[in-house]
């Protein structure tokens, strides 16, 4: 008798963080279970199965619906099953585990444009982190602006170290 086996996982991955997150999935397929969906906040549903080696990539599209088509059409025809999509990345699995070169390129492009995008909003959100204390900071009583300005500091060490991890991924992928 065969018992049919389902977990759930929660597990939080950075954005810069995709290729591991793809060898984790890659991983739980090896040892047996398959993600069968995706869902917020880092939710992953997996079902038993024989390691018969299902490979997963994630590729990155922000466009239009008919773009969206496209781009799904394009990954069914060269093998890909869609899985889901979380924060704004589209995951996919294939048995036979093989990226063709066009399709390589294109996931390489997307992942690009995906990092760029991160980057122009860490760059506009810059002014509202400096800003933000000075301006606050002046109609507070000494204890709260010693609060506040604690709060600024890990703000902007946060804000600098999400701005550095993202810039490193992105030139990597250059």
């Amino acid at each position: 008798m065969f018992f049919y086996q389902s977990m759930n996982q929660i597990k939080c991955f950075w954005p810069w963080q995709d290729e591991k997150e793809e060898q984790w999935l890659n991983d739980q397929s090896q040892n047996g279970f398959a993600c069968k969906s995706i869902h917020y906040p880092f939710t992953y549903q997996f079902d038993q199965i024989s390691a018969d080696g299902i490979t997963y990539h994630l590729d990155a599209l922000d466009t239009k619906k008919e773009d969206l088509r496209e781009f799904m059409t394009t990954r069914n025809n060269a093998g890909w099953l869609y899985i889901g999509t979380m924060r704004g990345w589209h995951y996919f699995a294939n048995h036979a585990g093989k990226v063709s070169p066009a399709l390589g390129e294109a996931i390489g492009n997307h992942k690009k444009e995906k990092y760029l995008r991160q980057m122009g909003l860490l760059a506009r959100l810059f002014p509202i982190v400096i800003i933000w204390f000075p301006i606050a900071g002046r109609s507070l009583s000494s204890p709260l602006f010693e609060v506040t300005a604690a709060f600024a500091v890990i703000a902007g060490i946060i804000y600098s170290w999400l701005t550095y991890k993202t810039y490193q991924r992105l030139t990597q992928l250059r």
